[in-house]
């Protein structure tokens, strides 16, 4: 399902999911992420489709969906709904680290490794020890650490 099929989808149910209990939205989240924890991706799906029914506006909710569509390969959709999370929430590092590393997947290295690079240094606490750096700034600094990596094997196949 495309992102504009799924925002199509939520202004026809607007009005009477206006109304479901937090509870139950907090609910369809621990299924979601129950089921993409399994592999159950298109279930997975299905209960977010169900959290952003209820709160278009879940930031957390178009991430997830994004990164489901992702999992799928549907690298297209997942930009779109990742842009949504990042209106909804712009300053969230999850959703720029996300939206990075697809970026880096589409072909555009640069721009990607220029936005997981921004989120290692938001997050980046120099008196902490490595181990406790919060998740999203191990992920962000283990990418570009694997991009060195890269980069620095290329360099010897060049040299050799």
């Amino acid at each position: 399902m495309k992102a504009n099929a799924i925002e199509e989808e939520l202004m026809e149910h607007e009005s009477i999911l206006s109304h479901v209990p937090s509870s139950w939205v907090e609910s369809l989240h621990t299924q979601m992420m129950e089921h993409a924890k399994a592999g159950r991706v298109s279930m997975a799906l299905d209960y977010a489709r169900g959290v952003l029914m209820v709160n278009p506006d879940d930031a957390r909710s178009w991430l997830s969906v994004g990164m489901l569509h992702r999992e799928l390969g549907q690298l297209g959709v997942s930009a779109k709904c990742l842009a949504q999370a990042s209106a909804k929430d712009p300053d969230s590092r999850a959703v720029k680290l996300e939206r990075g590393e697809l970026l880096v997947l589409m072909g555009d290295a640069r721009q990607g490794l220029e936005l997981i690079r921004d989120v290692f240094l938001e997050g980046y606490q120099e008196a902490l020890p490595v181990d406790e750096q919060d998740m999203i700034t191990l992920r962000a600094g283990g990418l570009l650490e694997s991009v060195q990596r890269v980069v620095d094997a290329l360099e010897e196949v060049r040299a050799s």
